[in-house]
């Protein structure tokens, strides 16, 4: 190829009439306005990320393939909702169980898994994944997100973050699925109940696919514990669980932020037990009897 044939097919010189080179042309100029505000201001780009993804699920429970009727959901339901699984707050507007299809669930369900990332976490890996690396500003704020020790290990532990969620919360599954199945559920409505516990419990999402939450397994320990642990593990946040995969229970290594986070949180777990078993011992509408 000649140096003038090279310049005439440059995403530069893209000119309307050329339909081949426009998506490339596209992508070239989103790289670059993602890269350069990564560069400039990660905070910009961590905010305009978590309000993309936001707007993003909106739009996809606003389907009407979401909604269990088939019918369009109000703007204004859907868009609560997005908000909601996304900032993993577990509020609703609409019953999760009753109002929103199969496909409906899943969305919410991504919508968790993402928001559990972090906005920090997700613009870096937008980031990374557009531009395909970060300017020093966005290393320095991913590091300050994740605790890492060094800027150059910061890659390394965004895909620490993905593969430990996915490990921990598809071990959740995979203890929760069986249960469900001895309960009478069918192989597929299982696995489904079994993933979607384990994701909104680790993530501490408050979604349930049950109209009726978790109070018809208010004594089933085999449904209880896993869903306290993938909860407890979940609110420890992912420096602290990072510090635990890469030194276990060998103390002296750990860092000061993961002593502080798992002492306070064990005392807190403690005297919030015992306050609220003293205060209910003799209430016959919650362990009375």
């Amino acid at each position: 190829m000649t140096q003038s044939q090279s310049r005439s097919t440059s995403p530069a010189s893209w000119q309307p009439g050329m339909p081949e080179r426009e998506g490339l042309w596209i992508f070239t100029r989103l790289r670059d306005f993602i890269d350069s505000i990564a560069n400039s201001s990660p905070a910009r780009l961590a905010l305009s990320a978590f309000g993309v993804v936001i707007l993003v699920f909106t739009a996809l429970l606003s389907l009407p393939m979401a909604s269990a009727t088939g019918q369009v959901t109000p703007l204004h339901q859907a868009f609560f909702t997005a908000a909601s699984a996304v900032c993993v707050t577990g509020l609703t507007v609409v019953s999760t169980a009753v109002h929103w299809s199969f496909f409906g669930q899943l969305v919410i369900l991504v919508g968790i898994f993402v928001g559990g990332l972090g906005t920090l976490t997700l613009a870096s890996l937008l980031a990374l994944m557009v531009s395909k690396r970060l300017g020093v500003r966005g290393k320095l704020i991913a590091q300050e997100a994740m605790n890492a020790g060094r800027l150059g290990e910061v890659g390394t532990l965004l895909r620490i973050v993905i593969v430990t969620s996915v490990v921990i919360e598809a071990a959740l599954a995979v203890t929760l699925i069986p249960r469900f199945l001895v309960l009478g559920e069918g192989f597929p409505q299982a696995v489904w109940h079994g993933v979607f516990y384990a994701i909104s419990s680790f993530n501490n999402a408050g979604f349930t696919p049950h109209s009726d939450g978790i109070v018809p397994y208010e004594t089933d320990l085999w449904i209880l514990v896993p869903l306290m642990l993938g909860v407890f593990l979940g609110s420890l946040g992912f420096p602290v669980v990072m510090v635990l995969h890469q030194n276990g229970l060998r103390w002296k290594k750990w860092n000061l932020h993961t002593k502080l986070t798992i002492q306070v949180s064990f005392i807190l777990l403690a005297a919030g037990t015992v306050l609220w078993g003293f205060l209910e011992w003799d209430n016959l509408r919650t362990i009375g009897d």
